[in-house]
């Protein structure tokens, strides 16, 4: 897995029995596993979440408490391999939120467990769309959306939903991080509102009002929660691009490697002929660049849809298609020839990564997706990346 984060550690790795520890002093963080890999691995995270928690409440300072992972004993969050990996994110997450809570909450407060409880979810699915997007990504709010559904953006901040019911607890995480990055798109700090929910619910403040009061607070004059939620929500998912499955690159692909043109001596007939005649047809038809320049833009758009291992090919197809509407021809046929071959081989070995990964996660995960078996599906995708494409690691 690649790295999240550059994090100093201060403190050298050390063995103590079958158990490796690893000390970011840094972050206050301390992970205890039984394997180098994993005790770096869980560091990596619960650092990162501890300062996106920081961030996210605008604390600047340096704690004193530190948060400790292991897999025995009493620490703070008890890892154990096999649980639900949004899971135990969510709880590390919580476990760093609280802690920068408290920095500004006063002594003797109840946490304020629902407000805590959202933040944390928003984040844990966040740091999990970063590691494995193929896995964690928002098509079921896509689909729920295109249904007329969405959550009311007040309940949601004061509705925790626990890891009991994992399809529920998936969704609420999903839910909450798309709030989460809806508030973002106002481009302001809103760290202050966000310590102001937690007070009024420390304070024992009614939680739906709470939120509806400072939901409204941070929105443009003349919104409704319900209103602005609804329309940045749908405007994100329209742009968050989805990965499309590789056969259906395919198709499309074929379907734009022909070309309808029409005759000179009868500009109502068209042809379709192979793309890589073009330039033989062009003697007796008519060139219309603007029908070239939309083909060029139809290949540019598969681009982001594609699997990162399709679209370099995808992209040389669009370069060869200006090549020919500038009439270069010889350059045209080169280019065109050598993204085909390319792109070939490229689906041929998405393929198998594909067929790989889908029989490994159906032998080994359903809904609940454990740490241990994600960490495994990153690294065959990594390894199979890189024996297909040594030269773009």
């Amino acid at each position: 897995m690649k790295r999240i984060l550059s994090i100093c550690l201060l403190t050298p790795l050390f063995l103590w029995g079958l158990t490796f520890h690893r000390n970011v002093e840094s972050a206050r963080i301390e992970v205890a596993s039984e394997t180098v890999e994993e005790a770096n691995q869980i560091a990596r995270l619960a650092t990162n979440c501890a300062l996106q928690a920081d961030k996210l409440l605008g604390y600047g300072g340096i704690h004193t408490k530190r948060i400790t992972i292991a897999q025995s004993g009493k620490p703070d969050i008890l890892y154990e391999p096999n649980r639900d990996v949004l899971a135990f994110m969510r709880e590390i997450a919580y476990a760093c939120l609280k802690r920068t809570a408290e920095q500004f909450l006063e002594e003797g407060r109840e946490p304020p467990e629902r407000f805590l409880s959202f933040f944390a979810a928003a984040l844990a699915f966040r740091q999990m769309r970063q590691i494995a997007p193929m896995i964690f990504h928002y098509e079921p709010a896509r689909a729920q959306l295109e249904l007329g559904f969405l959550p009311d953006a007040p309940k949601l901040l004061c509705s925790p939903v626990d890891s009991s019911s994992p399809t529920l607890f998936h969704l609420y995480c999903l839910y909450s991080e798309l709030l989460l990055s809806s508030l973002d798109t106002l481009k302001r700090d809103n760290s202050r509102q966000f310590r102001m929910l937690l007070v009024m619910e420390s304070e024992g403040r009614p939680p739906v009002e709470s939120a509806n009061f400072v939901l409204s607070s941070l929105l443009p004059g003349g919104m409704t929660v319900e209103g602005w939620f609804h329309t940045q929500a749908s405007r994100l998912l329209r742009n968050i691009q989805r990965t499309l499955p590789s056969e259906s690159i395919a198709e499309q692909v074929k379907e734009l490697q022909t070309l309808s043109i029409a005759r000179l001596d009868s500009p109502d007939t068209l042809v379709t002929i192979p793309l890589e005649d073009a330039p033989e047809a062009f003697a007796d038809f008519r060139i219309d660049k603007d029908a070239l320049g939309r083909l060029q833009s139809r290949y540019l758009s598969l681009v982001p849809q594609a699997p990162p291992l399709l679209q370099p090919a995808i992209g040389e197809m669009a370069n060869a298609i200006g090549l020919l509407s500038e009439g270069k021809s010889v350059a045209f046929r080169r280019k065109l020839a050598s993204a085909k071959y390319d792109f070939k081989e490229a689906l041929t070995r998405q393929r198998e990564i594909e067929n790989e990964l889908d029989a490994f996660a159906a032998e080994h995960t359903n809904v609940i997706l454990s740490y241990q078996s994600l960490m495994e599906i990153v690294r065959r995708y990594e390894r199979l990346s890189a024996e297909f494409f040594p030269d773009k690691q």
